[in-house]
């Protein structure tokens, strides 16, 4: 059992000594991909709202902490939703996602692993025209879409739609957050 397992180590470290030999052409080229999205490093707060399984909006306190990793060549974004407390009351957590955000260059396109509540999804970040990003989740009865874009005023707003036939989309969620 020793052997397999030093022969295990060694192997794992031969590898991860080939790649990073190899690789950081690669990480430098990911790296510079990701700038793209530098400003949203930091953290956030700010005001936002999601419809409810009855269909009436839901305001909340939106958090984001967001970090690069490995040289920049990912971003680990936090998100936590809270309710907005009444009075004496603390508030408490509704919602909270992690995601994981990087440039693949095989693909020549940024990824996004999302998880949440014990599911996970993968998606493309892909961008818009006008210099924002969508990216989005295929459900079984239609799709949702995120919209990312920084706003001049130096705000992250996100916003989130739902369609069931991919024509007509339908708000379902809304977040504007100031960096703190």
């Amino acid at each position: 059992m020793k052997t397999i397992t030093a022969f295990l180590i060694i192997g794992i470290s031969a590898i991860f000594s080939f790649n990073e030999l190899s690789g950081q052409p690669n990480a430098t080229k990911v790296s510079e991909e990701m700038k793209k999205f530098g400003w949203m490093t930091g953290d956030w707060k700010g005001e936002a709202w999601y419809l409810g399984r009855d269909q009436k909006k839901v305001q909340i306190i939106q958090k984001e902490h967001i970090i690069n990793r490995l040289d920049g060549t990912i971003i680990i974004m936090e998100g936590t939703g809270m309710d907005i407390p009444s009075r004496s009351e603390e508030a408490k957590i509704i919602f909270q996602a992690l995601g994981i955000f990087t440039f693949d260059l095989n693909k020549s396109k940024f990824v996004l692993r999302a998880y949440q509540g014990g599911n996970f999804t993968d998606s493309e970040m892909t961008p818009n025209p006008d210099g924002s990003f969508s990216w989005g989740i295929e459900m079984p009865n239609g799709n949702t879409r995120y919209t990312i874009r920084l706003l001049q005023e130096g705000k992250w707003n996100e916003v989130g739609e739902f369609s069931q036939d991919g024509k007509t989309w339908n708000k379902t969620f809304e977040m504007t957050l100031s960096k703190q």
